[in-house]
């Protein structure tokens, strides 16, 4: 078995929004959003002061705990991504392109705290993971992305091989998925 963190491409294009807008696109902890879901507004950034062209992408970063697709990813990815999340509208202020928010309502409590390696802080309290380690016996067989809250506030998406396969299949651009753990 392997996991991986799902990451978006660094020199693409990405977006930006109003102070608090962000917010209610990163729901802590994981649930649906739909119900109360107003489309919050982006600026799609193709350039900035330091790069003078962002291509853009199906995967248009963001922040970390979040997913951002193009309509085209959504297209070819919609039976994966409905399976643990909703797929939910946002808008944007100086963009054409229709984009969606990933939201990821699937929890998986499955890292093994035990035998994962954390940097310990003067305070006692864990600090970021130096080793990952997962108890694949709490990884359900059909698991595609998840979010993990045994680690304090979320900061990743988590995506098993399944998901990984989906995704490269579809011919998509803007991602990539890092090795965070395997059991080989």
């Amino acid at each position: 078995m392997k996991i991986y963190y799902f990451e978006t491409h660094e020199n693409q294009a990405y977006l930006t929004a109003p102070d608090g807008e962000e917010d209610q696109c990163e729901p802590d902890p994981p649930r649906s959003l739909a119900a109360e879901w107003s489309p919050p507004t982006f600026e799609l950034v193709t350039s900035d002061a330091f790069r003078s062209y962002l291509p853009k992408c199906d995967f248009p970063a963001h922040l970390p705990s979040t997913a951002i697709l193009s309509s085209r990813a959504v297209e070819r990815l919609r039976p994966v991504l409905t399976a643990c999340g909703e797929i939910l509208p946002i808008q944007l202020s100086n963009d054409r392109d229709i984009l969606y928010l990933f939201n990821v309502t699937c929890v998986i409590n499955a890292v093994d705290m035990i035998r994962s390696k954390f940097m310990k802080l003067p305070s006692g309290a864990i600090g970021p993971c130096e080793r990952l380690v997962f108890d694949p016996a709490l990884v359900p067989s059909d698991a595609l992305f998840f979010k993990n809250m045994q680690m304090g506030p979320i900061t990743e998406i988590f995506a098993t091989q399944r998901a990984v396969a989906a995704v490269e299949s579809a011919n998509l651009t803007g991602y990539d998925f890092r090795l965070a753990w395997t059991d080989e």
